[in-house]
């Protein structure tokens, strides 16, 4: 595993799960039921679909997030805002992208949990599409394409969007980077008052 820069706030890494452990994610997925997604709206699910038309399930679970930022927390992710990265959430979110359903061009919200705030998402592919259902990053021209089991992490402020699938189904599932509080970091500043 490799943590590249794809541009500023964009990380991948290639193989952070393996085909395995994908396919089980998927299986799982399906067993859960997915429904029409949703768009956060200042703090409201809306049903939005003008923005949003592909799939979702929500998951929680502790021992998934700790497994992936036991993976995580040795790639030296970098800071955001002068924070440093402290785990993942344990609120995942598998989305479902088939034919023309499609995630418009938007930024992710930051979330609270436990003290800590998100600033980064973090979408793994669970499966591969060749040229088609890219995340797309307006700001940096850029599309990073499914491949199994690649790890995609960005800023949250980033503009992104979830690209149709010309043939067969993406699955990704989503989490988020929790980042040291600001009283966290303000603990650590040698230069506070």
């Amino acid at each position: 595993m490799l943590l590249q820069q794809l541009a500023e706030g964009i990380l991948t890494i290639d193989h952070f799960l393996d085909d395995d452990e994908c396919k089980r994610l998927i299986k799982l997925s399906e067993s859960l039921g997915y429904k029409p997604a949703d768009v956060d709206v200042h703090g409201k699910r809306q049903m939005l679909s003008m923005i949003r038309t592909n799939e979702r399930v929500d998951m929680e679970s502790p021992q998934i997030a700790e497994q992936f930022w036991q993976k995580l927390k040795a790639m030296n992710i970098p800071e955001v805002d002068g924070k440093q990265p402290i785990g993942l959430t344990p609120f995942f979110r598998f989305y479902r992208y088939e034919g023309e359903q499609k995630f418009n061009m938007h930024k992710d919200g930051r979330k609270e949990h436990n003290g800590n705030h998100t600033r980064m998402t973090m979408l793994v592919y669970l499966n591969d599409l060749k040229g088609s259902g890219a995340t797309r990053f307006r700001d940096a021209d850029i599309d990073v394409f499914p491949h199994s089991g690649k790890a995609l992490l960005f800023q949250h402020e980033l503009w992104h969007a979830g690209m149709p699938v010309k043939n067969g189904i993406k699955y990704v599932l989503r989490t988020d980077v929790l980042f040291e509080s600001e009283s966290e970091g303000r603990k650590k500043s040698p230069h506070s008052c």
